[in-house]
Order: structure tokens, then sequence, then C-alpha cells
């Protein structure tokens, strides 16, 4: 197993000397500032992973899992991909393999909704606020001795964590997970930090980065100092990649207005002008939605040119999932749905307009459940002159991929985000029946009905009397 840990700082100053202690087993920083944006990334051979966690991987040449715990935290280059707040998987299509996502993940660690198909692969989500229960599970299985000590080590490395992501590359033949920690006081709060090479780890790399000027187009130029513990110096470093992925100026706010009812309209707001990075740039926004919610897609159909024209939508690029418009949730079949849309770039302000599915009865004295939505991500994305990392001159070492909507674009597309400002989720308040007033519900219904058909059988008798009458008097003067 490898480690390498990567700092961004925001000024040169935890780079002094004096703010470094060396050992053989460990680097010591005495303070870091609070701005500071840190990775750790770890390595692992395929061999190296108990069978119950390779089992997953005999039969899919990727896998990529991405967890994103929805605080709120200052965006940072080179980590400004983002995904909705939440826990996702995605498997790309495997040729000729007879197991389905469905039977392996959900056979051997219990999701229990269907994946949904999009291209290239299958995906998966669920609102996850605390990935802690998964993490200790894996722990449980991963740790072979001194288990407990492993176990704890385990939730130390995810506690505080922004995102989380796990890669698995059948042709590198390894498993690569990156812990990321937003500039926070999770990072530096004025503190130190001690990182350490533990006994069985062949290599742990640390380096204390800062941007320069990038050195071309698309691009981000680090320079810093990188030091391998176990050796005696620091190295300075100066290096150049590109990215797909930038961070924006631009900040948004999310808002549900109350009540929200069986429709809920989600509404974005721009904090600030927003400046297109370039002119082939389209302005668009991407959603996980959970299965207890849903789009109409005939609603925002491009047949209804006014109604997007006031929402400041421009099309539906992609939908996937659970579309059903009257399936109550106990009869869905996928875990939920993806959106992406893309928005007029010239406006401020969005409204997404979705709605409830009917939810089970409450088994408790409740007349509503809250579900938690996560926000979604909105995004330039922009055409480049060049096509591929290659031609962009190198290969990017931090880059986060399979996010989900790549698919629906070029590969020399760039992303630009906008962040949100007040953090990754909402919360929606669906009315849902109490089972303590079933009863009433359901004979008050009865009373209701049958009470109806009299009054209407009241009305058709008096009609038919009163015609009756009327043409008995009308023959009657006739005589």
């Amino acid at each position: 197993m490898k480690q390498r840990t990567t700092f961004i700082l925001p000024s040169p100053d935890p780079t002094n000397p004096d703010n470094l202690h060396l050992s053989s087993t460990s680097l010591s920083l005495r303070s870091l500032p609070p701005s500071t944006a840190r990775e750790d990334r770890y390595t692992f051979a395929r061999d190296e992973l108990p069978f119950a966690l390779r089992f997953v991987m005999i039969d899919y040449p990727a896998i990529y899992i991405h967890w994103a715990s929805g605080r709120q935290y200052k965006p940072v280059d080179p980590y400004a991909a983002r995904v909705p707040a939440g826990f996702h998987i995605f498997v790309p299509w495997a040729l000729g393999s007879e197991s389905t996502p469905n039977h392996v993940f959900g056979n051997h660690y219990g999701l229990e909704e269907e994946f949904t198909e999009i291209p290239g692969g299958n995906q998966f989500y669920q609102p996850m606020k605390s990935v802690m229960p998964l993490t200790e599970m894996v722990a449980k299985v991963a740790c072979k001795s001194e288990k407990e000590e492993c176990v704890d080590k385990f939730r130390r490395v995810v506690d505080g964590a922004d995102y989380i992501g796990v890669e698995y590359n059948e042709e590198a033949n390894t498993v690569t997970v990156s812990v990321f920690y937003g500039g926070s006081e999770e990072v530096g709060d004025g503190g130190g930090v001690e990182i350490t090479k533990e006994s069985g780890e062949e290599k742990v790399e640390v380096g204390l980065l800062m941007h320069e000027k990038p050195m071309g187009d698309e691009s981000f130029t680090l320079g810093g100092q990188v030091h391998v513990i176990g050796t005696e110096k620091i190295n300075p470093v100066l290096f150049t990649f590109p990215s797909r992925h930038h961070t924006h100026p631009t900040t948004f706010t999310t808002h549900l207005p109350s009540p929200t009812g069986l429709h809920p309209t989600l509404h974005l707001t721009l904090t600030a002008p927003n400046p297109t990075p370039h002119d082939s740039c389209t302005l668009h926004t991407y959603l996980t939605i959970p299965h207890s919610l849903f789009p109409d897609q005939y609603q925002l159909s491009t047949s209804n040119p006014h109604l997007l024209s006031s929402l400041n939508l421009t099309r539906i690029v992609y939908l996937s999932g659970e579309t059903d418009l009257e399936a109550p949730t106990w009869t869905t079949r996928f875990w939920g749905s993806t959106l992406l849309l893309e928005l007029t770039p010239t406006a401020t302000s969005f409204a997404l307009p979705l709605h409830l599915r009917y939810l089970p009865p409450a088994p408790e004295n409740r007349t509503s459940e809250t579900i938690d939505f996560p926000v979604p991500v909105v995004f330039w994305a922009c055409n480049t002159t060049v096509h591929n990392e290659e031609e962009r001159g190198g290969v990017n070492p931090f880059e986060r991929r399979k996010l989900g909507w790549e698919e629906h674009f070029e590969d020399k597309t760039v992303f630009h985000y906008l962040a949100p400002e007040n953090g990754g989720w909402v919360q929606v308040g669906a009315p849902v029946l109490d089972l303590r007033s079933a009863e009433i519900v359901k004979w008050g219904t009865v009373v209701v009905i049958f009470s109806g058909f009299v009054w209407v059988l009241e009305k058709v008798m008096t009609a038919l009397v009163g015609a009756r009458r009327g043409s008995e008097g009308e023959e009657k003067k006739r005589q």
C-alpha cells in the first residue's frame, strides 16, 4: 500500500523549515492555515485486498465510488469536481458478464433498490449523510490483524472528510482510495498535523504545494515541496498538468418554498454575476433524485417552450431511472433518477419543478416525513480546441472520474463548477398517512361516498318524480 498526502496551501508560510519536523517514520507540521485543503490518496494492489472486497471486482473492468458529505467548504483547484451529496456507485458495462451490479452489490452489500442504466454503464445512489457505518463494515472485512486498532484507523481517516472516492482499474490492477478535506478546521486551524508511516506501508509521500501561474490553457501549475517519509530531505517541485475540472468564482443558493406540498419547486439563485468562461460554454445542472421524488419529463419537454422560458430552463439533456409518474414509492424498482438540464445562460435564478410520490403510512403518530434531497451540481461545460489529456500535455494526478454527466459531453469538454453557499442538502416535507387515523379515514371515506350517492339518488328521484307530475298535469289540461 502506498500513501500520498497533498496539502494545497494558501501561502508559503507552512513550508518554512522552522515549521517542519522530520523523522524516520513521520513528518510534522507545527501549524497550518485554516484555508488549507488536504487529500490523502491510498493505492492498493488488488491482491492486497481481502477476497470479500476483491469479489465485486471479478466481473468489471472498473468501479467508481463517490461519497460527498454535503458540508460547506471553500472549493479549491485541482479538487473542483463535485458530485451531489450522498453515496454514488458507477459500474461500466462488462461485456460477457452474467452478473449484474444488482446481484453483486445487492446480495453481498445489502443494496435494496436496483441500479439504473446510464450511457456506458450503471449507477446507484443513496442520500447517505454519514459514511461511517459503511466504513466500519468495510473495515471489519479488510482488517486482518489488530482488528480494533485497524478499525479505529479507518474511522480516523474518514472522520471529518468532505469527499471520499474509490476507483478500481482492472488494467492497472489497483484500487485507489481518495479522502479529501476541504479548507476547514478539520485540516488547518492554526494547530499542527502529523503524517506517519505505518508498518506495512511501502511508501508515504507528502506534498506541500501552492498554485503558480499556469503554463497553459485549461491547466494548473503547482510548486512547493515533496517529502518521502523515511528519507532525510525535502525535494522542491514544480509541475504542470491538464484538468477538465475547474472552480468558478460564482456561487449559488438553494431554496424550497414552504409548505412544499406534493409539488415542490427547487429554486436556484446565483449570488453574483455569472460570467461565462468563454463563448463555447453552456450552463447546466445535474440532479440525483431519490425515488420519493421525480421530475415530469413531459412537463419539462421542449414542446412547452413558454413554461421552460418562465423557469429559465433550456432543455432536458438526459433523464434516466425511475420516471413513472403514477407509481408510489413502495412499487418503484430503482433507487431514483438522474436529471441533466441545460439552463438559460443569461439568467440568475432558476426553478426546477419536482413531484412527490405517495409514501407508506407512518407507523407512529406522524403526518409528515422529511426527505433529504441533495443540492444539484451547477457547472459551465465548455468546448476546447484540445481533445484529451495527452493533447493538453499530460495526465491529471488529481482527476476524479465518472461523476455522472461526463458521458453526455465530448472528451474535449472542460467543466467550471459553481459552489453551493448553503451546504449540500435541502429537506423536503412530505405528507403521510398516520396509521392511528387510518380507520377514521377509511370509514369517513365510506360515509362520504355513501352520503354522496344518497344525495345524487335523491336528486335524480326528485327530478324523475317532478317530471312525471309535470307530464300528468299537461295530460289533464289537454283532456
